[in-house]
């Protein structure tokens, strides 16, 4: 920025777009550490200001912003397990609202190939369509703010129901023998 070693910065950032400001101060260095604590998926914005000798201060530059990475979500399990349907549940930890989650479903429990997959800021997502007595592993993992997400999480594996047999009619009624 052409300033000489030992030029001062005031910086301020907020976690509101500066409707409010989280910290500000008067540094020597060029970077600046905020935290803890802090959320994750949060996005910070940040302006600076030079200070020259005197303590006269520029204007602030344009303002930057960044988002947290996100937290790995919490496995709070499968529930509502039926013939063709599971409801993944898991946690937000301690995400920003509105982070988002990708949840995956596969029979493969490497995932090689995804059966279903959602992406939602919800903390469950319903699965349906699934084929009945087959075992389904699900993942989940959070995604910040600038679309980058964190591990898996696994939800473990659940075995939809089988399917409940169709009345048939009945043949071949003798004395000894009913088919059906």
């Amino acid at each position: 920025n052409g300033n000489p070693a030992g030029t001062n910065y005031y910086v301020e950032y907020s976690s509101d777009n500066f409707l409010t400001i989280n910290e500000s101060g008067t540094m020597a260095q060029t970077s600046v550490d905020i935290g803890p604590p802090i959320q994750p998926n949060t996005t910070f914005y940040f302006h600076v200001r030079a200070v020259n000798r005197a303590g006269l201060q520029t204007a602030f530059d344009i303002t930057v912003a960044t988002p947290t990475l996100a937290a790995a979500p919490s496995s709070l399990g499968l529930t509502a397990v039926g013939a063709g349907a599971v409801t993944a549940v898991w946690g937000a930890n301690t995400n920003a609202p509105g982070s988002r989650f990708a949840v995956w479903a596969a029979t493969d429990p490497a995932f090689g190939t995804l059966t279903a997959s959602s992406q939602t800021a919800n903390t469950l997502a319903v699965f349906s369509g699934l084929s009945s007595n087959n075992t389904y592993y699900f993942q989940v993992r959070a995604i910040n703010n600038n679309g980058v997400p964190t591990a898996f999480v696994s939800l473990n594996s659940t075995s939809t129901l089988a399917s409940p047999p169709i009345a048939a009619a009945f043949s071949n009624i003798t004395a000894s023998n009913i088919q059906a």
